[in-house]
């Protein structure tokens, strides 16, 4: 054992001061009382559990002594190890991470959760034992705690607690020996250490299970299953991760939720429109609607959600005497946000939403029609003429842009790439992954640099709509200026474009995708 390593090891129950005191008499001359502990301590992870997806956890904890009290943030592996460790004044866990102060471990989460929220999936109440192991000379040689604590899930008002007792030891640095007696009465007292303070523990104890709660990926597909079949079992689980972001959407706990919510509409709808032949036109006649009504409800919301997302960038890019006005029209959008958002909730929540909610979850779920020539094809047959089919597309329709193609065309090629990128992902599980890996990573590069392209323009029309309303001359100049800023930028990416397009209909790409997907 690293004896300046903490160990534990599981108690049946508290056990009392005496027996302590008797079962290491062998190696200590004393043994005593240093007081008691509160610790009060939460497991945290985004919604979609993007720690917990790296293999770590983010560990919040506070702690009273006397009348003190300390705070801490650790991030840790999910077998316990821990990796970083910030001090948290605050009496309650951060909410975002750029509510943490300038420290490796705020860089480290904004890497991890982007625009996500932290929220609290498992709270832990202890009360801790101080104990020390004294030599002759009363000098502490070995600290020990007993812990007694409740452990329990909150993502439900009712779940169980679970009650534990384990009991520490805690080396002094210079008094590796005495460690070491501790550790060998304690091992052959009681058995294997434990590790109840590990990430993967806790979860399993409170009988969470993160990778339930996503969504596989890739989409598991049999080679052999009807196209439509395959639709419709996509389409289920697909529709039923986008419901899962309602609440936290309805709540507004962050951004992210409305983003996720969208594009796992996005994917259902793009899979249906691009493999409609699975359908009965009067069928797919109906479903479009419906699907498309779910989307149009959230696209001002988004809208504004993205220009407010910019906000430290755009007011970067100008002078600083040009910033007050940019942030007049920055707390304006906030008030519209919140109009939109209200807007949005009441959607959600009418009957006429969750109607058409029930009638799309009760048709992905009806076996399938096999109604259509596409319907009954094979999944893996499909597959390969559809992507070879759309990345032709891309390459002839790439052959005509040129620096001075309108924006539309260029829009409209971005579009059809995201339709193959929907293709390659939706059929994913049938082909081997690094092929996919390879196949989605050179299509990324293209969709980067059309999707930059894509965002100056976006940006530019909506600051142009805001100067043909009520402004001042402060916010008037700002918004040229930035306008000007974007316009610069939108060149510069188009210049990336046309070599972007070569690039991927280069001969080596063509001939991969070729030998892929053709004649399958």
């Amino acid at each position: 054992m690293n004896s300046l390593q903490e160990h534990s090891w599981w108690l049946k129950n508290k056990p009392g001061f005496k027996k302590l005191e008797k079962l290491l008499s062998a190696s200590f001359d004393s043994l005593t009382e240093e007081g008691n502990r509160q610790t009060h301590k939460n497991l945290l992870d985004s919604f979609d559990w993007q720690l917990w997806q790296k293999g770590e956890a983010l560990l919040f904890a506070r702690e009273a002594l006397q009348e003190e009290e300390y705070g801490y943030l650790q991030l840790l592996s999910l077998q316990g190890d821990s990796l970083q460790v910030l001090e948290h004044k605050q009496p309650s866990p951060p909410s975002f991470w750029w509510d943490l102060p300038a420290s490796e471990l705020r860089e480290h989460l904004h890497k991890r959760l982007d625009v996500c929220s932290l929220e609290a999936v498992i709270s832990v109440e202890e009360e801790r034992w101080l104990l020390a192991c004294r030599d002759s000379e009363q000098k502490i040689r070995v600290r020990l705690e007993v812990v007694h604590r409740e452990v329990f899930r909150l993502d439900a008002e009712e779940t169980p607690r679970h009650h534990q007792t384990f009991i520490i030891c805690k080396p002094l640095r210079g008094y590796e020996k005495s460690a070491d007696q501790a550790l060998a009465c304690l091992h052959r007292l009681l058995g294997e250490a434990a590790n109840p303070d590990s990430p993967e523990y806790l979860l399993s104890l409170t009988g969470l299970h993160p990778e339930q709660a996503l969504l596989p990926s890739p989409l598991p597909l049999h080679p052999e299953t009807p196209t439509e079949t395959a639709l419709r079992e996509a389409a289920h689980q697909l529709f039923a991760q986008a419901r899962r972001y309602e609440a936290g959407l309805l709540f507004d706990v962050d951004t992210e939720f409305l983003h996720q919510y969208r594009v796992n509409l996005r994917r259902i709808r793009s899979i249906f429109s691009l493999l409609k032949a699975a359908l009965p036109k009067e069928v797919w006649q109906e479903l479009k609607p419906r699907l498309s009504e779910l989307s149009k409800n959230t696209n001002t919301l988004r809208d504004l959600d993205v220009f407010l997302l910019e906000r430290s960038q755009f007011l970067a890019m100008l002078p600083e005497a040009f910033r007050p006005g940019l942030e007049k029209l920055f707390h304006k959008v906030e008030e519209e946000r919140r109009l939109a958002h209200q807007q949005l909730a009441s959607r959600f929540l009418s009957a006429e939403y969750e109607k058409n909610g029930q009638w799309l979850e009760t048709f992905f779920a009806e076996p399938p029609l096999l109604a259509t020539p596409l319907a009954v094809m094979p999944v893996k047959k499909v597959a390969g003429q559809k992507i070879w089919k759309r990345y032709r597309k891309i390459c002839k329709a790439g052959q005509k842009i040129t620096a001075e193609t309108p924006d539309d065309q260029v829009h409209e090629l971005r579009i059809e790439c995201k339709k193959l990128r929907y293709l390659l992902d939706f059929f994913a599980s049938l082909y081997p992954a690094k092929q996919h890996k390879r196949h989605v990573k050179t299509l990324k590069r293209l969709q980067t640099i059309l999707g930059n392209f894509n965002d100056y323009t976006v940006q530019q029309e909506f600051l142009l709509e805001r100067l043909e309303q009520d402004t001042t001359s402060e916010l008037d100049a700002a918004l040229h200026g930035l306008i000007t800023i974007l316009y610069q930028q939108q060149v510069e990416e188009r210049g990336k474009v046309v070599q972007a397009l070569r690039d991927f209909s280069a001969q080596h790409v063509h001939a991969d995708f070729k030998t892929s997907y053709k004649k399958q």
